[in-house]
């Protein structure tokens, strides 16, 4: 691994954290330089701009989303695990974005807010459809069940409530908040054999932290 790879990796993952946390607007790049105890211009000679840098992280962002989400798509897995993986992923994701780092790029960078959002629809939830397409082709899923109302559904929750902001607000943890989300959509959605199986698996979800996360 060259020096130049680590600085650049030391940057994106510092900047990523304080983008996500504070919001893209509030951050400058001499404050990023500063914290991570180097010039400016070794800063910018990495990324000349701070829009390059939330570029970078952003694309990089969604590239990894997306071979995870192909990863946990071809694993041999049953349905219920392939869909706690999913799960898993995007709230590893979303649960470290704060609301002011959204409205920022909505804001301030409205040309890679239509990627992320492009993104979103057309890798994230179109997996997760196919994934419970495929669940309701194997009579996993109730026939009254729409799909894509289901996704949408489990998308919406993650993001509303798992996120730092509204956790901290909560006497509940992160762990509690998967385990119910889990339970109250997936015990209505799927049959009644179906239903045991995930039962079992949520049942040594009791073992897992979440909060690894």
């Amino acid at each position: 691994m060259s020096p130049d790879f680590e600085i650049r990796e030391r940057i994106l993952n510092h900047a990523r954290t304080r983008f996500f946390q504070s919001g893209f607007s509030k951050v400058t790049l001499d404050e990023i330089a500063g914290e991570l105890g180097m010039s400016k211009k070794t800063l910018y000679r990495f990324f000349p701009s701070k829009d390059a840098l939330l570029q970078t992280i952003a694309h990089g962002m969604m590239a990894s989303t997306s071979r995870e989400m192909e990863k946990i798509a071809a694993s041999e897995k049953p349905f219920a695990e392939k869909l706690a993986d999913v799960m898993m992923l995007v709230s590893r994701t979303v649960g470290q974005i704060s609301r002011s780092f959204i409205v920022d790029v909505q804001r301030f960078a409205p040309d890679l807010w239509r990627e992320i959002d492009e993104f979103r629809s057309k890798v994230v939830i179109q997996r997760l459809a196919q994934m419970i397409l495929k669940a309701r082709g194997e009579g996993l899923l109730r026939s009254d069940v729409n799909e894509i109302v289901l996704v949408h559904m489990l998308i919406l929750s993650i993001q509303g409530i798992v996120n730092p902001e509204f956790l901290a607000r909560q006497p509940f943890s992160i762990n509690d908040a998967f385990h119910s989300i889990f339970k109250v959509i997936f015990e209505g959605a799927l049959t009644d054999e179906a239903r045991t199986s995930v039962r079992l698996f949520d049942a040594s979800l009791t073992t897992f932290s979440w909060d690894r996360l």
